[in-house]
């Protein structure tokens, strides 16, 4: 079975900027929809709306006639973004087919989370790093805060997601797939993300 992933771009971005990055999702197994334009500003109704729209259309296709009739993990689904994108995701956290949220660099945003979440800045995302720090203080499930040093908001759009892609797919593959070889990336006071070049982390909500 793959897992759909829901993705949203940066404000006025195509997805395409993250072709590298999404293709090497794609290739873990996950089946990747990216959505149309968000023009919107953080947590702008119209981004989630577009957002929603996709996973919705995703998650019909198992139903329907064609190459996914029947293969995808419908109740496993990521809800994720950059930016713009990743207060979106946030917001779409509650959809009940999300079972984990990804927000790389995204901005203040709240929901009835039901599954997991991990947030992804920068030490020098200057504006993003506090807003990423105020959705982590509210969040009510599990929750990682991965800090990368030195990188900018706009880290991701280099090196297909550099640093933080495996990261993400770590995250993806442990929560989703239950990928025990993954965990060690999050759990313990040793863990990948606990280490140069990523400093500070924060879990909240952890067993």
């Amino acid at each position: 079975m793959h897992a759909p992933i829901i993705f949203g771009p940066g404000i006025g971005q195509q997805v395409a900027v993250h072709t590298t990055m999404l293709t090497n999702f794609a290739s873990h197994g996950f089946v990747v929809v990216g959505s149309p334009v968000l023009n919107g500003g953080p947590g702008d109704e119209g981004n989630r709306k577009k957002m929603e729209d996709g996973l919705n259309w995703i998650l019909e296709q198992n139903d329907a006639p064609g190459k996914c009739q029947g293969k995808l993990y419908v109740d496993h689904a990521v809800s994720m973004g950059f930016s713009v994108g990743g207060t979106s995701a946030v917001q779409l956290g509650g959809h009940e087919a999300v079972a984990t949220v990804v927000s790389i660099h995204g901005h203040r945003a709240s929901a009835d989370l039901h599954g997991t979440m991990l947030q992804t800045t920068g030490t020098q995302d200057t504006v993003g790093m506090p807003l990423q720090q105020a959705t982590y203080d509210m969040s009510e499930v599990p929750t990682f805060l991965a800090t990368l040093t030195g990188a900018p908001h706009q880290y991701i759009e280099r090196d297909g997601g550099g640093e933080e892609r495996p990261a993400i797919v770590a995250w993806m593959r442990y929560w989703i797939y239950n990928d025990m070889g993954a965990r060690d990336h999050f759990f313990g006071d040793d863990c990948v993300l606990c280490k140069p070049p990523w400093e500070n982390p924060q879990r909240k909500n952890w067993e």
